[in-house]
């Protein structure tokens, strides 16, 4: 797998899902609420698989949607998904945090926030791989419940500069971080 197909499988573990519908078929489908990543998303697949999604704006929620009806592409990104899933790197790890990470300059964390205990093991084990120091919370609403992984500081930029991170919405964060150290 090469680093940007490692980086949209990272995506779809965040922001994804690879579903079977029984009356109507297989499905590949990214959520993403910025639309020029969503382009990107749907052009990165296109260069990928030589197919082109369906890129549709959600109705009731503001995001997109990109969509892939193809059985042959549902079977191989949940055969890629277990094999990424073994081996994760800074381009699964950046699509992680493209779909499921923040950064507050106030702050200076960086964040990475999802429900399933799995993936939030997958990010952790990363982070201890780099050596970095984090801090684990759940976080509880009702009957809601969820992790977040926090970095601060110096460990939270030393993060984002090894990250595969390609979302419109760091651009701001590098630039007043890259101030901000100068």
């Amino acid at each position: 797998m090469n680093k940007d197909e490692k980086y949209l499988m990272g995506y779809i573990i965040g922001d994804g899902m690879v579903k079977y519908y029984p009356r109507h078929g297989y499905e590949v489908r990214i959520t993403e609420k910025n639309y020029r990543h969503a382009k990107y998303l749907a052009t990165l697949i296109m260069r990928l698989y030589g197919i082109k999604p369906v890129l549709v704006k959600e109705k009731r929620r503001k995001a997109w949607r990109i969509r892939i009806y193809r059985k042959e592409i549902y079977s191989m990104v949940k055969q890629k998904l277990k094999v990424i899933i073994k081996n994760s790197d800074e381009h699964l790890i950046g699509g992680l945090f493209d779909a499921e990470g923040d950064y507050t300059n106030s702050k200076q964390r960086l964040r990475f926030t999802n429900r399933d205990p799995d993936i939030v093991k997958l990010v952790e084990e990363f982070l201890k791989k780099i050596q970095v120091v984090y801090h684990v919370y759940i976080r509880r609403k009702g009957s809601h419940k969820w992790y977040s992984i926090e970095i601060y500081g110096n460990h939270a930029l030393n993060v984002m500069n090894k990250l595969d991170l390609r979302h419109p919405k760091w651009e701001k964060t590098y630039s007043r971080s890259s101030l901000h150290n100068s």
